[in-house]
């Protein structure tokens, strides 16, 4: 066989099977980055959730707060309105 062409036959398997490696290593990545956002989406997820729930606890206790406070104001605003001297 010709040197050169058993070289050629030689550099053309090497190729196909870097090509073959890239496309596997490639593959694997783009699983493992479909896990790694999942996971991140997940997580985001649940803080979301978790922040929406303490905002909502929140709003409730200090809603009450908030109307006690009013309804104080509109009573003093009413009694200096009717014991101030006209």
């Amino acid at each position: 066989m010709n040197e050169f062409l058993y070289h050629e036959l030689l550099m053309e398997e090497y190729r196909r099977a870097k090509l073959a490696e890239a496309k596997q290593h490639r593959l694997i990545s783009l699983v493992s980055e479909k896990k790694f956002t999942r996971g991140v989406y997940w997580i985001l997820s649940r803080v979301g959730v978790t922040l929406e729930s303490w905002g909502c606890k929140m709003q409730e206790r200090y809603d009450e707060i908030v109307a006690c406070e009013q309804s104080d104001l509109l009573q003093g605003l009413t009694n200096n309105v009717t014991n101030s001297p006209a």
